[in-house]
Order: C-alpha cells, then structure tokens, then sequence
C-alpha cells in the first residue's frame, strides 16, 4: 500500500465520492477540503456520503454534486440495505473513494466500492489487517 499523491492521479480523476460517516463536527470540518477539491477539479463529479440526518449540510453546498444518505437513525442499515448501497457504489463507477473517517463501515464501504483507487486515512488505533485489503492508498 502507498501513500496517496494527489498529482500522480489528478487527471483520471472525474468521479469522486468522499465518505465521512462520522458526527456533525466532522463533517462540518470536511467542508474547507471539499471545497479545495472542487477548486482542484471543478470539472469532476464530487459526491459525498455521510450520515442521513447530516446530508441537509451538503446538500446546501453548491461543490457537492450529490449526496448519499447514510441510515442509522432509527436503527443502521440491514444486510440487504448494504448490498442495494453497495450495488449502487458499483453501478456508478467512481475513480476515487475516499473515506475520511477510517471506521470498519466505512472501510467495508470503501474496499467494496470496486473503485480503482480507494484512499483511507490511517485510523487511530493503527494499521489493522483488514484496512490494508480494503484500501489502495493512504492518507496520514
């Protein structure tokens, strides 16, 4: 696994989806990034997906081209919920997923993706083995 450099990459890069499936103070922080993303590539198709009760923030974004909500509240998705989700990620042939977060469903979410490149920030408690087969690159 190498770490990810965005100028290696930046001209295959037309469909980005960036996952933070974390808190509102997360996303919120996400924004200053994405908004540096569009500056980088305002001709790509950047989608997020975040948790369905924070989606109102990027949907109100004018650099966000879509929103995936993400359900957990009342309860988090079933199996069957993944794979309808996971389908979609699939049919829409992204070049890029980024999860922001690093947390196993977020992970899972990424690896399954069939995304080229699949970018994950180290997550806090360290390399696990799983992380490393669910991701292309890493970001620090």
């Amino acid at each position: 696994m190498k770490p990810f450099r965005f100028a290696e990459h930046r001209q295959r890069l037309q469909r980005i989806l960036v996952i933070e499936l974390l808190g509102l103070g997360d996303n919120v922080h996400l924004l200053p990034a994405l908004h540096l993303l569009r500056a980088a590539l305002p001709d790509a198709r950047i989608e997020v997906m975040v948790r369905a009760h924070v989606g109102d923030l990027f949907v109100a974004t004018p650099w966000i081209d879509r929103v995936w909500r993400y359900p957990v509240i009342p309860r988090k998705p079933t199996a069957g919920q993944h794979r309808e989700l996971l389908a979609q990620l699939r049919e829409a042939r992204f070049d890029l997923v980024l999860n922001a977060s690093s947390n196993d469903r977020s992970s899972l979410l990424t690896g399954l993706s069939r995304a080229p490149l699949r970018v994950g920030r180290v997550p806090r408690k360290g390399w696990l083995p799983h992380w490393r087969l669910l991701h292309s690159h890493y970001i620090e």
